[in-house]
């Protein structure tokens, strides 16, 4: 057997593995804009490919594609009330408000997309007006001691929702229903 042959087939077919394993990322920018080149993530900025100096904080991104193992996920980037970063997967929106479910290991290959609502799992709105998105639902019973008051200042822009809910038995953790209960009463 020719070793001369085997290696150099070797070294280019691990390469090829590797720089097809590598994660890359388009990104939408807050301005509505998208940079033709794909980005890899260092920390909390992404960095170009092609132009290593091109580099964009994670402030500055609305939303990313990810290409990992001819898989491809697309997230927004949620920012929470205490200013951390994560991927969120939108669950629901109407012409007021939009909800995710938000993992904020920002890690890319751990994260899956969660496109419908999952009860009992972490929820993050954010009214369209703002910026930052608030927690309004818990992670399996984590988080439960203050998602009252977490729906009041959400919802306060809504004080009928309560009186609704409490009439209609729809409780703190059902989220989905509270949202649609929102839509239905003070949406318009």
């Amino acid at each position: 057997m020719n070793f001369r042959v085997l290696i150099p087939l070797f070294i280019t077919l691990f390469i090829s593995n590797v720089v097809s394993s590598q994660i890359k990322f388009k990104l939408k920018l807050k301005n509505d804009s998208m940079p033709s080149e794909y980005f890899k993530q260092r920390g909390l900025k992404f960095i170009s490919l092609t132009n290593k100096t091109n580099k964009i904080k994670i402030e500055d991104v609305k939303e990313i594609t990810i290409y990992h193992k001819k898989k491809i996920k697309h997230f927004t980037i949620v920012k929470s009330e205490n200013n951390n970063y994560g991927l969120g997967s939108k669950i629901y929106s109407d012409n007021k408000i939009e909800a995710y479910h938000a993992n904020f290991s920002l890690d890319p290959k751990a994260t899956e997309p969660i496109t419908e609502y999952r009860p009992r799992r972490e929820v993050f709105a954010k009214k369209r007006n703002e910026n930052k998105f608030y927690s309004i639902g818990a992670l399996d019973g984590y988080g439960w001691k203050n998602i009252e008051k977490r729906l009041l200042t959400f919802f306060k822009d809504c004080p009928e929702l309560f009186d609704e809910m409490l009439r209609r038995k729809i409780y703190a953790e059902e989220t989905l229903k509270i949202l649609q209960l929102h839509s239905e009463l003070c949406g318009q």
